[in-house]
């Protein structure tokens, strides 16, 4: 009796709780979901608040703005240094530090502990020179060292890369004051006191110190608008349009980035005395074959210079002049010769420099590779695996290969022409030793250029970039 009452009231509770969960869906989505919560490994995502009819959590309250410099706590530190041009401390300088309800003062050098974050205008001042001003600004919770350099004159430095990321090296940068364009040779000058100082250029240009890693380093004699221009004398490779305003406190390093030239890697499937020793690339230069045609008349080279390399048109000088310097030159190899203190003869000329003296007659024995007007830009040799690397190539202007095998002079007849700065891998086809002439060049070479498989950045955006 008292069993069949239990079983009935077990029986009326669980009936009465499966009226109550059919009344409430809700509480088997919340049971189900807690069991699957409980099996499972992952955490449970918050519940995504309910929306109103036409708005959201956005409309409701407006998201606020956050600066992580100036809603944080205060800067550790902040340092001040002031020196001269040669780096030397100067602790008469006067500093000053100013913001909104807020000025530091200090002399020479001053370190400040726990500093409000955020931007401070930096004024630092000295009798005699001009006064150094900056805006500095300060990060919460770090340490910051400013240097402030005094002096009559604007202390830059900076790098140059091409536009696909190449370090540049050996090629002049000159900054430009207004009305001032790109120097040429005759506008370079060297002071006589300092013969191995760097050469000045007299129009108004500043030219830089080249540094190795295609770094630079100039020094501005004032402030105002400078224009970057890069390239040798008389031949810019590119120029800034509009100038940089720059003030004594302002930009002090720039990053140059100048178009790419042309490369090509050459790759020779040939082996031992079948594989050239030696690859040049030649251009051609309509004023180079009037100059050379000119020689040939006068029987003395316009072009010959003391380093072995050829003058850029526009930058010649006059056949008397050249014709002194050689004579010159010739009685110093006989007093040298009569001392016993000649130097050793260099074996390898630039062959551009040999085209020009076999035009001029002074080497009729041997013929020339190109005709009048062809001059050589760049060579290159093979290394162990059969792959010359040829780099800043001309865009543009029309080149031919020349390929030195013992003492064959192989030529391309057909000309080629760089578009863009891809790299470009050529394939050079070359005759057989057995059928090449003994003497005199062989114009039966050919290349095949492709796109080189070596894989490049998008160019870059040629420029100058400057920051403090």
């Amino acid at each position: 009796m008292n069993r069949s009452v239990l079983l009935i009231a077990f029986a009326a509770l669980m009936a009465a709780g499966l009226v109550l969960v059919a009344l409430d869906p809700v509480a088997i989505e919340q049971e189900a979901t807690e069991t699957e919560i409980e099996a499972s490994a992952e955490p449970a995502l918050p519940p995504q608040p309910a929306e109103g009819p036409g708005e959201s959590l956005a409309s409701i309250t407006k998201e606020r703005e956050f600066n992580p410099i100036t809603d944080q706590g205060p800067a550790r530190s902040w340092e001040v240094v002031v020196l001269n041009e040669v780096g030397q401390p100067l602790p008469e300088a006067r500093i000053t530090a100013t913001r909104t309800g807020r000025s530091l003062e200090a002399n020479g050098r001053k370190r400040w502990e726990t500093v409000d974050s955020g931007p401070w205008n930096l004024k630092v001042e000295m009798e005699g020179l001009p006064t150094w001003r900056r805006e500095v600004v300060l990060e919460s919770n770090k340490r910051t060292r400013t240097v402030a350099r005094l002096g009559e004159s604007i202390q830059i430095t900076g790098s140059l890369v091409d536009e696909l990321g190449a370090k540049v090296t050996g090629q002049p940068v000159f900054f430009l004051p207004p009305g001032v364009g790109h120097p040429t040779s005759r506008d370079l000058v060297r002071d006589e006191s300092n013969p191995r100082g760097l050469a000045q250029p007299r129009n108004g240009a500043v030219a830089a110190e080249l540094l190795p890693g295609g770094r630079i380093k100039a020094s501005l004699p004032s402030d105002g608008t400078w224009r970057v221009s890069v390239g040798r004398p008389g031949d810019a490779r590119w120029t800034e349009k509009v100038g940089q305003q720059l003030t004594y406190g302002g930009q002090e390093q720039v990053e140059i980035t100048v178009p790419a030239l042309g490369q090509v890697h050459m790759e020779f499937s040939q082996e031992g005395a079948e594989r050239p020793r030696q690859v040049s690339v030649h251009v051609f230069d309509p004023q180079h074959a009037a100059a050379i045609l000119r020689s040939r008349q006068q029987g003395v080279s316009d072009y010959a210079t003391d380093e072995g390399q050829l003058e850029k048109s526009g930058d010649q000088v006059s056949s008397e002049a050249v014709k002194q310097k050689m004579q010159a030159k010739q009685a110093a190899k006989e007093l040298a010769t009569a001392r016993g203190t000649v130097k050793p003869i260099k074996m390898e000329m630039n062959n551009s420099v040999k085209e020009v003296r076999e035009m001029a007659g002074k080497n009729p024995a041997r013929a020339p590779a190109f005709e009048p007007g062809w001059r050589m830009v760049k060579s290159a040799r093979p290394d162990p695996n059969g792959v010359a690397k040829l780099t800043g190539l001309p865009l543009g202007t029309q080149m031919r290969f020349l390929f030195v095998r013992g003492k064959e002079q192989i030529t391309t007849a057909a000309a080629f022409q760089l578009r863009d700065c891809q790299p470009r891998l050529g394939i050079p086809s070359l005759p057989g030793l057995d059928t090449t002439p003994s003497s005199g060049p062989d114009n039966r070479a050919t290349v095949a250029l492709q796109p080189s498989p070596v894989e490049t950045r998008p160019p870059a955006e040629t420029g100058a970039r400057w920051t403090f």
